[in-house]
């Protein structure tokens, strides 16, 4: 379901409560110990699809996981995760875009 909104993933899987499996496994916090190293979180405040508490959960996870994430928020109207480009220059955007 690429591009699929909460509305028709809920229909699909049912909601965390429901089926907290599935969500763990799309959520990007599932996997903060699998990262290669430190990842950069620039966090848009004006982003209308993440909302700034994803950002800060994520930072807490990954901090909880034994790393050292970097935080900012401006008022982009995006969110972006980036590991440094010694990692292979990997964008990962937010899974959780709800």
């Amino acid at each position: 379901m690429p591009g699929a909104g909460v509305d028709e993933l809920q229909a699909e899987y049912g909601t965390p409560e429901e089926n907290p499996e599935f969500w763990a496994s799309i959520s990007a916090n599932t996997f903060v110990d699998e990262l290669p190293g430190p990842i950069q979180l620039h966090h848009g405040t004006a982003d209308g699809s993440v909302p700034l508490l994803f950002s800060e959960l994520l930072r807490d996870d990954i901090e909880a996981a034994g790393g050292s994430p970097s935080c900012s928020a401006t008022q982009a109207t995006t969110t972006t995760y980036v590991l440094p480009y010694s990692h292979g220059a990997l964008r990962w955007r937010s899974l959780t875009r709800f």
